[in-house]
């Protein structure tokens, strides 16, 4: 059974000023005006269980700046994940960012080198508005999209992917450093490189096919609730052609790839094209049709890693009173309570969303003003 957040503990974290908050294993329901904090207590979580931001790559935005300006050099979370019901799972992570160096990951009071270690501990999605650049951004939007599946359902993902991002950068380097003109067919140093991207890629490959193949039924079946009159199709693009080995196909490119000094095919290459009648979504329908196309994606994603590990996610929905209407919000929030799903959305219509909740678990309501937040225990 895999985590859920149980409680988080901000220090110098944007304008959060509150002190420990302990979540619901159900539903959380988080209540506030705009810019009240509602996001940066997501972005808080999000950076608790994966090391980093759901919104900047900046550290030195994210650290406290009061209202002269003045700041301090430094942000720390502290959480605890753990299975509501056993008091011997739980697991103290501490998260912090500074503005002079990378920060510190702490599971247990041991530091750890790799941001890795700490996403692998409790799998988290997050659906917000910028989740349509899944649709309309540049393919290592889908790329990362996918692979978080596959992070979280095959264990050796991590280290193959590194392995191949290693061969990737050694091949760019043979590519910048020589010409065809000083290549020779007997001893080519490309020929190396060239095994060790395919055995990589190859690998990295089949483990991506597995997870779309069923992340792409279960969008189906998810579209058919939120967008019936609609028939998207999810194609999977591997990065070179598919009945072609890639070996083959990175010697007949070399010429190509030495005169743009990098590689042109592979798993770094990979897509997923979305489209109605081979034309891209994006194109074709609204944006109301889009956001519902999103939410079905990434339910789909939350669907896929139950179906195949029997893990849960923790599903944070962002301003869902805007992103959804009333059925839709109960149709995703019952899709999600079905899975056993902890939920945290923010919302600035506490009416609204409450009615589209229909569950027997747990449900919290806390109120943010001006990052401080507030457990309502009469609201629910």
């Amino acid at each position: 059974m895999p985590m859920t957040i149980l409680s988080l503990s901000p220090t110098h974290f944007r304008n959060l000023t509150t002190g420990q908050i302990n979540f619901s294993s159900g539903f959380n329901i988080v209540v506030g005006e705009n810019g009240s904090g509602k996001t940066s207590l997501l972005e808080a979580i999000y950076m608790l269980t994966s090391g980093r931001s759901f919104r900047t790559r900046k550290s030195e935005t994210i650290i406290y700046r009061d209202e002269s300006g003045v700041s301090g050099n430094e942000t720390f979370l502290f959480g605890r994940l753990g299975h509501f019901d056993d008091s011997r799972s739980i697991t103290e992570v501490g998260v912090s960012r500074s503005k002079i160096d990378n920060g510190l990951i702490k599971i247990d009071g041991q530091k750890v080198n790799s941001a890795s270690q700490l996403a692998s501990l409790c799998p988290i999605t997050v659906i917000e508005p910028d989740n349509l650049s899944l649709l309309s951004g540049a393919p290592q939007q889908r790329r990362k999209f996918v692979d978080w599946g596959v992070f979280h359902v095959e264990p050796s993902f991590s280290k193959l992917w590194k392995d191949y991002s290693t061969a990737l950068k050694q091949r760019n380097a043979v590519l910048k450093s020589v010409s065809s003109s000083n290549l020779s067919a007997n001893n080519n140093p490309l020929d190396i490189w060239d095994e060790q991207l395919s055995l990589y890629a190859n690998r990295i490959d089949g483990l991506r096919f597995r997870f779309f193949e069923v992340l792409k039924e279960s969008f189906e079946e998810l579209l058919t609730m939120l967008l019936p009159e609609q028939k998207i199709a999810l194609n999977y693009r591997r990065g070179w052609g598919s009945d072609e080995d890639l070996a083959q196909v990175l010697k007949k490119n070399r010429n190509t790839d030495l005169t743009r000094s990098f590689t042109s095919v592979g798993a770094h290459r990979m897509d997923v094209r979305i489209s109605i009648n081979n034309k891209a979504a994006i194109d074709v329908l609204s944006r109301g049709q889009l956001k519902l196309v999103t939410v079905a994606l990434y339910l789909a994603q939350v669907r896929t890693l139950y179906l195949t590990t029997g893990k849960t996610s923790v599903v944070m929905v962002d301003d869902v009173s805007a992103e959804l209407d009333t059925a839709n919000t109960a149709r995703v929030f019952s899709t999600l309570d079905e899975l056993g799903s902890q939920i945290i959305c923010t919302t600035l219509d506490l009416d609204q969303t409450t009615k589209s909740i229909k569950t027997t678990r747990d449900i919290k309501v806390f109120h943010v003003e001006q990052g401080n937040i507030k457990e309502d225990k009469t609201s629910i």
